[in-house]
């Protein structure tokens, strides 16, 4: 799954597990028509919408808004975003392959100058600013599924398969 499946299983509220649409059900939640597992997407919805946010570089006041959420909930994402991108980037940086689709060696500059710089939030915002600035919309969208986003979702499907398994053979 890529940032582009994500967000169109959060459009249109499909099922993680097989790709069907979900039904309304209750407490918010949406159940599949297919394998009857419930899911919530309201949580994940509002994250996305300010991860998009975050990459058209948005205010996190303006972000706030537009997910219909706090301020201080926006700039906690932010600080979220933020910190995975710079461990992520630092990562790349020092990968030996060159995998790294930026110029290295700007982002070379920007880790020494961001090293110098004691307070760490600070050191985090320099360096994903300066990333994020040779990307487009759409590849700062994908990095941030990578780094945000992949692991969460891999791990309410392997739930969700182990669930599965687990009625299947309570009904043997």
């Amino acid at each position: 799954m890529n940032s582009s499946d994500f967000d169109r299983h959060l459009r249109l509220e499909l099922c993680w597990l097989d790709n069907f649409p979900t039904a309304a059900s209750h407490a918010g939640q949406r159940q599949c028509r297919h394998c009857r597992r419930k899911w919530s997407y309201s949580v994940l919805r509002r994250q996305w919408l300010l991860a998009e946010e975050f990459c058209k570089g948005s205010t996190r006041r303006a972000a706030a808004v537009r997910a219909n959420t706090d301020e201080h909930t926006a700039g906690r994402q932010y600080k979220r975003f933020q910190e995975r991108l710079a461990v992520h980037f630092l990562e790349m940086v020092r990968k030996p392959d060159g995998g790294f689709k930026i110029d290295p060696l700007h982002v070379a500059e920007a880790c020494k100058t961001a090293m110098k710089i004691s307070e760490k939030q600070k050191r985090f915002r320099l360096l994903v600013d300066v990333c994020l600035g040779e990307l487009t919309i759409e590849n700062r969208l994908e990095t941030i599924y990578r780094t945000v986003f992949h692991d969460h979702v891999q791990t309410l499907i392997r739930n969700a398969h182990q669930a599965r398994i687990k009625r299947r053979l309570e009904l043997l």
